[in-house]
């Protein structure tokens, strides 16, 4: 029986948690890097990935992990994260040297009003505090807090305080009110006969692309936060606040002189998907397809068998390329992209089958060159945002213009289209330092002054630089460990991601066998 979703739902958010715990590829400690190898690791906190690697998959493997402690409260994952135009707004109130302290006190109070309003509210956590506890917070209803009915979530606390306090005045005049001090005490006092306490936040990715520079301060501040409150020593044991956040705000931490700090914290799990993770992450949903779908349904589960061939013909290079390699290095080395391409490979047997005398390379060649248009759009539309970002006016939400760079669909496509015509002069998958020069020239006069179109490719994976490692020519990307936040210069090559290319429409580039460089899917 064929399924169209023989390699599963992309979005982990929907997929059921029952089939997703069932399907959920272990990966072997010894052999891959702790970040995709640590499934039940449960003193992480912070999650970090881009877009597409999985976070929500393991934040939600980890709430089902700690629903089976019946000693231990446990909220729901939470997903409905405040509007762009309020993280907007409040980013615009405040410099650039004190934003991030800005929104670690947001996030603090909306933390802490959340844990006031399940203790004043929820009855499956609550049943060991006495009325008089309740009446001291109350004393603090409408000062603090307004008046609740049931459990708040996060999102829903910070949407509030956005909401009302947004001014950069009447924020500040909230933060520093001494009841703060107050009702944090009289919190800890409560909480150390409470069960343990947990929250998700999740959904990072919905609006993240929107605004991602205001994003990304909001979700520093979101993860100094629940930092610190692991470092204090009665939240650290009965509060803890799981999150999902992008890889790009973990970059722009770690180039802080927090670098040493962070970098190996054993209460953060970093997704950096390479090669080899992906390959066993592709083999491993093969394996895990039913037998209908491989030409030889009595023989071993392998790509070769799935497709019936070794390799693939390129046409434009005229060179036979193994056809895992062919696949993979159209990817981003995501897992969504990754379950997207296979759902969509899955169907050759059936077609095979329906149409015996039709040519199966071509088919391949059809299917993955359809799915690496799609990759490589989203990424320049990824790219788009963030362009549009970096030229929003700083009083744009102020003078309420500031959806005309977030929010307009045809703005977002034009910026995306501009920055294809970029590289209508490129013939090469591979550009030396001075093309990169002057690709941004001509992309500061198409985009404006402000694009850094490089440093934002380079941040979303669509560019990345070839060094000599250990072990010969090493490809680097952004999400390999981290390394800098802004394209490193006067590397002796560039390269261009596979499906960028498929998307910009470069023909006939030098080709490579390295299966993370370029190359069309011709």
């Amino acid at each position: 029986m064929y399924d169209r979703n023989a390699f599963g739902n992309p979005d982990g958010s929907r997929t059921d948690i029952e089939d997703m715990m069932s399907e959920f590829i272990v990966f072997d400690k010894r052999y891959f890097s702790s970040g995709v190898a640590s499934p039940d690791d449960l003193k992480t906190r912070v999650i970090v990935g881009p877009k597409g690697s999985g976070k929500t998959v393991y934040l939600r493997r980890i709430r089902a992990n700690l629903k089976l402690n019946n000693s231990i409260h446990v909220n729901s994952i939470e997903h409905e994260l405040p509007a762009t135009d309020l993280v907007v707004r409040f980013g615009q109130n405040f410099a650039e040297s004190n934003i991030t302290e800005k929104w670690m006190y947001a996030w603090k109070f909306a933390i802490l009003r959340a844990v006031i309003s399940s203790i004043l509210n929820d009855e499956d956590w609550n049943q060991d505090v006495t009325e008089k506890e309740k009446n001291k917070l109350l004393e603090y209803e409408g000062i603090i807090f307004p008046k609740y009915k049931v459990p708040m979530p996060i999102y829903s606390e910070l949407r509030n305080i956005l909401s009302h306090y947004s001014t950069k005045n009447t924020f500040n005049e909230y933060a520093e009110r001494k009841e703060w001090d107050e009702i944090e005490i009289i919190v800890e006092k409560i909480f150390k006969k409470m069960p343990a306490l947990y929250y998700f936040v999740d959904s990072v990715d919905e609006e993240f692309g929107n605004a991602p520079m205001y994003w990304l301060r909001c979700q520093k501040g979101l993860f100094y936060q629940v930092m610190r409150l692991i470092r204090k020593e009665l939240y650290g044991n009965k509060l803890h606040v799981v999150i999902c956040i992008r890889d790009n705000v973990m970059a722009s931490i770690c180039k802080s002189e927090h670098h040493t700090r962070y970098i190996n914290e054993e209460h953060v799990k970093i997704l950096n998907w390479d090669y080899a993770s992906i390959q066993y992450f592709f083999e491993s949903k093969i394996a895990n397809m039913k037998k209908c779908y491989f030409i030889n349904e009595n023989s071993e589960k392998s790509v070769v068998n799935w497709f019936g061939i070794t390799h693939i013909h390129n046409n434009y290079r005229d060179i036979e390329e193994p056809i895992l390699q062919y696949v993979l290095r159209h990817t981003r080395l995501l897992p969504r992209d990754i379950v997207i391409m296979g759902n969509s490979l899955s169907e050759i047997k059936q077609m095979k089958t329906n149409s015996p005398q039709t040519d199966i390379c071509k088919m391949i060649r059809k299917k993955v060159a359809k799915c690496a248009k799609v990759f490589g759009n989203e990424l320049l539309q990824i790219c788009a945002n963030q362009i549009n970002n970096n030229e929003m006016p700083k009083d744009a939400a102020e003078k309420e213009y500031s959806e005309v760079y977030t929010s307009i669909q045809e703005y977002k496509e034009s910026t995306s289209n501009r920055m294809k015509e970029v590289f209508v002069d490129v013939t090469s998958d591979k550009l030396k330092w001075n093309q990169i020069c002057e690709l941004e020239e001509r992309a500061e006069k198409l985009l404006g002054e402000n694009c850094k179109m490089f440093d934002v490719l380079w941040q979303n994976g669509g560019v990345g630089y070839i060094e000599e490692g250990p072990n010969g020519k090493e490809e680097i990307f952004f999400n390999d460990g981290y390394p800098e936040f802004l394209l490193p210069k006067e590397k002796s090559i560039y390269i261009l991601r596979s499906c960028l290319i498929d998307a910009i429409g470069i023909h006939n580039p030098i080709w490579d066998t390295n299966p993370v460089l370029g190359g069309t899917t011709e």
